[in-house]
């Protein structure tokens, strides 16, 4: 989706603040679902700031491999992209039963969640330090 709005941000931005931005402020939203609030507009709001970043997350992934990697290279290192998504789908589901056992709740998982999407964005201003391939 050419057209979508983190294209056209990473296009004039810096990408990689575009990036940690984009997938840095759900975990705001996260905890906001685990604060236990009742307020439907903090509730709506957080689910679709998550949503939205879930659209997006696949536009800057694809956009980030061929702004910092060799185009021969593409389908390898989205493919191990691909690949650490897939395990992170995994774990998280695994790790949402034990947090469900443990606590008898969402907010212990949801609360770490949030904890590993900050990170996980965090670590895009990294990118900032390598050249970037033309």
């Amino acid at each position: 989706d050419v057209c979508s709005s983190d294209l056209v941000a990473l296009d004039r931005l810096a990408p990689h603040l575009v990036a940690a931005i984009a997938l840095g402020v759900p975990s705001i939203g996260l905890l906001i679902l685990a604060s236990g609030t009742t307020s439907w507009w903090l509730l709506a709001g957080s689910v679709a700031v998550i949503g939205l970043s879930m659209g997006a997350e696949l536009d800057i992934a694809t956009y980030l491999v061929m702004r910092w990697f060799h185009p021969g290279i593409y389908s390898s290192v989205y493919g191990l992209i691909a690949g650490g998504t897939a395990l992170a789908g995994v774990s998280g589901s695994m790790l949402l039963s034990l947090t469900l056992a443990l606590s008898g709740g969402f907010d212990l998982f949801l609360a770490i969640c949030a904890a590993a999407m900050a990170a996980g964005a965090a670590s895009f201003l990294l990118l900032a330090r390598h050249p970037m391939v033309n």
